[in-house]
């Protein structure tokens, strides 16, 4: 049986259909978003795209669910983006990105 909880179910089926969602998530930030590429390193940063997309899957789920608290790091991350000179829109595009796959 599937969750009754709609993101929690989008997530579900988006696993169903790709076993990593990083590639295909960081594929169409970078497409809409070229100016991206030159805010990751060129060795190891799919690890870090990995992680930094299953901190926001996982603050989304929380913040859908139990509110553990995990969501909070969602702004919390924003501070650390910022820090990196990422645009705050970028942040935000990022965790609608991942709802979207």
């Amino acid at each position: 049986m599937y969750s009754m909880n709609f993101i929690e179910r989008s997530f579900e089926l988006a696993a169903e259909r790709c076993e990593d969602l990083a590639p295909p998530v960081y594929r169409r930030l970078h497409a809409e978003h070229p100016e991206t590429l030159a805010l990751f390193r060129s060795e190891g940063s799919e690890l870090v795209k990995g992680s930094m997309l299953a901190m926001a899957i996982e603050a989304i789920l929380d913040f859908a669910g139990e509110r553990s608290g995990k969501f909070r790091m969602i702004e919390c991350e924003v501070g650390t983006h910022d820090d990196y000179g990422a645009p705050r829109e970028l942040c935000e595009d990022e965790v609608s990105q991942s709802v979207k796959q």
